[in-house]
């Protein structure tokens, strides 16, 4: 689907009664069906006017959620940051209301790439920062999950107008870095790693990633501000430097253990 139809889909599901009522009926089956510890709803291509029918719409799901006990998490786009200001999206009035329905709302600072832009780090901290202490002022801080990456990017250059960077793993940045047999360097503005390569054909590129350094001044943010948590995207990634890092500045509830996530570190 473009980004025309999927914006067509998600407002028919937010707008008609019945489609609302077949989607949820499914994810909660779906749910109950493979034990999921909860949901998570992320509807991307939002128009304005959709706003009060998506908030209706999660108020259903959390209600036929409540009786399992099923956590309901929110996964929101924080407006941009320019020069430490917020730059709003018209989005932003109802965020509070999603703070009141759902469990958790999952911020996505971690991804703020946009097709045409130059090379940069995936979540630079400062902005990472201007965008979450903006939306503690809409958001209750024990239901804020920090979203985080585990994914990079790699752009060839120049860059071209209308070309992606393409997705790279963290774990995949370093060891291309050593068979290319580059140096990584650290940005201590942003809080990132970076190195540029040259490939087969002799073009140019540049890699922005995450390391253990970029992921534990990040994880510093929970503490900082007090939120609820953390959120991934995606642990399909082989990334083991977050989960050591992880474990050992937090103690793991529930769910996974520490043990589990140190031992699927060491696999990866």
């Amino acid at each position: 689907l473009d980004d025309d139809d999927t914006a067509t889909l998600s407002h028919s599901l937010r707008t008609s009664d019945p489609w609302q009522e077949r989607l949820i009926s499914e994810i909660v089956e779906k749910t109950l069906e493979d034990n999921y510890y909860g949901v998570d709803v992320n509807f991307e291509f939002m128009a304005g006017d959709d706003a009060v029918a998506f908030v209706q719409f999660l108020s259903r799901l959390k209600l036929a959620l409540t009786p399992y006990r099923l956590p309901l998490i929110v996964s929101i786009s924080p407006p941009k940051c320019s020069n430490g200001k917020i730059i709003p999206r018209g989005e932003e009035s109802y965020y509070g209301m999603l703070g009141q329905i759902a469990d958790y709302v999952l911020l996505m600072t971690h991804d703020r790439i946009q097709v045409n832009s130059v090379p940069m780090a995936v979540a630079p901290l400062s902005s990472t920062r201007c965008m979450l202490e903006y939306v503690l002022t809409h958001i209750p801080k024990k239901k804020i999950l920090l979203g985080i990456a585990t994914h990079g990017y790699d752009w060839t250059l120049p860059c071209q107008k209308g070309v992606s960077a393409i997705p790279i793993g963290n774990q995949e940045a370093v060891t291309l870095a050593w068979n290319c047999r580059t140096s990584i360097s650290y940005n201590k503005d942003v809080e990132a790693p970076h190195f540029h390569y040259a490939d087969a054909i002799g073009r140019e590129h540049q890699v922005w990633f995450e390391d253990a350094r970029s992921i534990h001044a990040k994880l510093q943010l929970i503490k900082k501000y007090e939120l609820g948590g953390v959120g991934y995207c995606n642990i399909n990634h082989a990334f083991p430097q977050n989960w050591l890092v992880l474990c050992d500045m937090y103690q793991i509830q529930d769910g996974i253990s520490w043990e589990t996530i140190v031992q699927r570190a060491q696999f990866e």
